[in-house]
């Protein structure tokens, strides 16, 4: 409870040091000074999702996530999450595809749209070559949302632990800045809030 409270104090001393770190960017001269920098901000961002994912949990933990539901066509917020990823996707050299859906749903806008950021944001992570397909499919009832990507893939032993918290698979390879495994784990919990 103290942590979803403090929340905003919490920020305010990594909104300081990029404001601060703006600032001398600005005044620097030399090459080797800027490669600090890009380095202390890169060491910044990651603080701040680590700070962020932390925060998010504390607040799913203390109750104060109470979704808001309203009916609404997904079909734009689709359009908009790919046409944000794609610059990303392309920058790896993968095809981010979107398949168009324009289904009626009902449920929180906000908190469905955290959730696909973070199946988009892994997809684009951890696929190293190909493409990436996001879209929903009609079922019985109602529509899945599905990102679908050419990665590695994940065996049934690990599907039984990503969504717990700290859960990350063994990949040599992964860069240990991006996270500490909490991602899957607040989809989960905000997926759980939306049923």
């Amino acid at each position: 409870k103290f942590l979803a409270a403090a929340s905003h104090d919490l920020k305010q001393p990594l909104e300081a040091i990029g404001m601060f770190s703006g600032m001398l960017e600005k005044r620097m001269e030399s090459g080797k000074s800027r490669a600090i920098l890009s380095d202390m901000h890169q060491a910044q961002r990651s603080m701040r999702l680590l700070l962020d994912s932390i925060l998010d949990i504390s607040k799913l933990e203390a109750g104060v996530v109470v979704p808001k539901p309203t009916t609404f066509d997904i079909g734009p917020l689709l359009i908009q999450l790919t046409r944000e990823y794609r610059l990303h996707a392309h920058n790896k050299g993968l095809e981010l595809r979107h398949v168009p859906c324009h289904a009626i749903v009902h449920t929180d806008p906000l908190l469905l749209e955290r959730i696909l950021r973070n199946f988009l944001s892994n997809a684009v992570r951890y696929t190293k070559e190909g493409r990436i397909l996001f879209g929903c499919r009609h079922v019985y009832r109602g529509i899945r949302i599905e990102v679908l990507d050419t990665g590695s893939g994940i065996d049934p032993e690990g599907m039984k632990q990503i969504f717990n918290e700290f859960a990350q698979l063994d990949d040599p390879e992964r860069d240990r800045s991006e996270g500490i495994g909490l991602g899957l784990s607040i989809a989960k919990r905000l997926s759980i809030l939306l049923k």
